[in-house]
């Protein structure tokens, strides 16, 4: 039957025109949430699931990704392993402090499902008005609000050619001149478009930001587009290393998971019906 100005969609067309309005789609653009995190888990497994689904000759080897420094893929290679970006602060567990003792005590005596257990509950998604307070310094609750674990939603506009997927990493810009200028000047080498060979060295795990949580191509702009999230730990530094040379404090370099090459990329809150 035919019925004229009427299109069937269902959820991926729904995700299709959020993601074309530079929008976050609810759950899979919304970590720290449980719909988001359970959703991240479901497309790990989808992803993990492909990559076992392959001979083993033509699987990516995790270990031989970078480079320089590190040469394995940073945190799990099948999902966004937001858990790396509270290694080094108060986000890790401390098991000297009792109360925190008595309360994974009481945890591990629940009868509580494996799947629901792995999520982390402690980390959660700003919303895009307060998170653009924070950056202004406007809001009253900086000093009581612990935001250890606070994700920040953003959306990237590529500076080069080409796209990104889900679980890209997101690392921050280096402040050296040296090295910050090996990437800028990629920027007017796009026609034609640098080889492999000329990409300076991808950053480390020191530098992660956070991850990209939808990326593909956009029909609308004829071009690369993601959305993700960063740390807010990691983006309040970013503000204070980039205090003198503002041009570049929301720079960033984005790079899918078991590739070497990065690309230069602009990040803003995703304050798309927020």
């Amino acid at each position: 039957m035919h019925y004229p100005q009427s299109r069937f969609g269902g959820m991926t067309e729904y995700s299709q025109i959020c993601f074309e309005d530079g929008g976050m789609t609810f759950p899979d653009d919304w970590p720290g949430t449980k719909a988001g995190d359970v959703e991240g888990m479901r497309m790990a497994k989808q992803v993990k699931d492909k990559w076992g689904r392959r001979p083993s000759a033509k699987r990516e080897s995790w270990a031989k990704i970078l480079k320089s420094g590190e040469r394995n893929e940073i945190g799990d290679p099948f999902s966004c392993d937001w858990k790396v970006l509270w290694k080094d602060g108060k986000g890790s567990e401390e098991t000297d402090d009792p109360i925190a003792m008595v309360r994974a005590q009481a945890k591990a005596a629940m009868e509580v499902d494996s799947e629901e257990t792995s999520i982390d509950s402690e980390q959660f998604l700003l919303s895009p008005h307060y998170a653009k307070q924070l950056l202004t310094r406007t809001s009253p609750m900086i000093a009581t609000v612990d935001l250890t674990q606070a994700l920040v939603p953003i959306r990237l506009r590529f500076l080069q050619k080409g796209n990104v997927s889900f679980r890209a990493r997101i690392y921050r810009l280096p402040t050296s001149l040296e090295e910050r200028r090996k990437w800028t000047d990629l920027l007017a080498r796009n026609f034609p478009t640098p080889s492999k060979e000329e990409y300076p060295s991808c950053p480390g795990e020191q530098d992660l930001l956070g991850y990209v949580t939808t990326g593909n191509m956009s029909l609308t702009e004829g071009r690369g587009r993601a959305v993700g999230a960063l740390s807010w730990r990691a983006v309040e530094r970013e503000e204070e290393r980039w205090i003198e040379e503002k041009e570049f404090r929301r720079w960033c370099i984005v790079r899918d998971v078991g590739q070497d090459i990065a690309r230069l990329a602009k990040w803003e809150v995703n304050d798309y019906g927020g």
